[in-house]
């Protein structure tokens, strides 16, 4: 495995606290275009969480992309990203992504765990009954960040649905935050505007 300089998602908002808009609308359509990147590769990350990417300066990258670990490896640290049909055992599976992928926007958000902390088996309790808190969160992405969160994987949002929403977002926060030019320019040169950063390039996966 070749040497990434940077720093874990985790351990930067454990430090500094819920990223801004700006880079946070960068952040959340990075990852979702990683990730749609890895699905049409017919692969599903199964295990995506704040200490699993990799803040860079020229983006960031989602690791342990190869192979997902069985649930049964990531109940005791992990139940806050695991969505309740992968707690349970369950495949990896796109829908179990766009869950982890809410989980971890919520948490880059907000810098707090958004089905708040405790034992494994209670924090999966609150996953279950969908009982999460998102304040905190910027408004524009609470809809799509909650329905992420939903726990029937059907009613979930696609990744599709979560850029769209995601660049939406950006459309109506974003560009009155920073008076970078709305719409014209490709989504992700749009976001990358938007945060002043290259974080909006879609993240590489590393083993």
């Amino acid at each position: 495995m070749p040497y990434l300089a940077g720093q874990r998602l985790s351990h930067y908002v454990t430090k500094r606290g819920g990223i801004g808009v700006g880079k946070l609308i960068a952040l959340a359509t990075a990852l979702a275009d990683g990730l749609s990147a890895l699905h049409a590769r017919g692969v599903s990350h199964g295990s995506l969480r704040p200490s699993e990417i990799l803040l860079e300066s020229n983006g960031p990258h989602i690791m342990e992309c190869a192979i997902a670990p069985r649930a049964e490896r990531l109940r005791g640290s992990g139940a806050t990203w695991l969505s309740p049909e992968r707690y349970r055992g369950g495949a990896p599976s796109p829908a179990a992504d766009v869950f982890a992928w809410g989980a971890v926007v919520a948490f880059a958000g907000t810098g707090r765990l958004p089905f708040g902390p405790g034992e494994p088996e209670e924090i999966a309790d609150r996953v279950a009954s969908g009982d999460f808190g998102l304040d905190g969160l910027p408004q524009g992405l609470r809809p799509v960040v909650g329905r992420a969160l939903d726990p029937d994987p059907d009613r979930r949002p696609s990744l599709r649905e979560v850029t769209g929403s995601v660049f939406a977002v950006w459309r109506a926060e974003g560009s009155e935050e920073d008076g970078s030019p709305p719409g014209g320019a490709r989504r992700s040169a749009a976001c990358s505007n938007a945060s002043g950063t290259r974080w909006s390039r879609p993240p590489g996966c590393r083993r």
